[in-house]
């Protein structure tokens, strides 16, 4: 009965764990296809589009209740003049 019911624990914490993922996956998704974000991969702080992006960036991290924003670049580099404090967005599956 006690394995039973450990084994029935673990079913659900996956079940949990695999929702949270997706949830996360959803999420990137829905930011990465903002347009704003192909500026953002192009960027810097002296771009009169910075201080767009990096608000959009912020209300992210707090719309989502994130710790911190980290932008990756089609290459997968870091923009780190974006990191808003560990939340990975790669853009690397989006052409701009």
């Amino acid at each position: 009965m006690l394995i039973r019911n450990l084994d029935d624990i673990g079913h659900k914490q996956s079940e949990l764990v695999t929702t949270w993922i997706s949830e996360r996956m959803k999420n990137t998704h829905v930011v990465a296809n903002n347009p704003l974000m192909a500026k953002c991969a192009k960027s810097t702080r002296r771009d009169k589009d910075y201080a767009d992006v990096d608000q959009h960036l912020k209300v992210v991290k707090s719309e989502y209740v994130l710790k911190s924003v980290l932008v990756r670049n089609d290459k997968g580099k870091d923009l780190s003049i974006f990191i808003t404090n560990i939340w990975l967005l790669s853009l690397s599956k989006h052409r701009y």
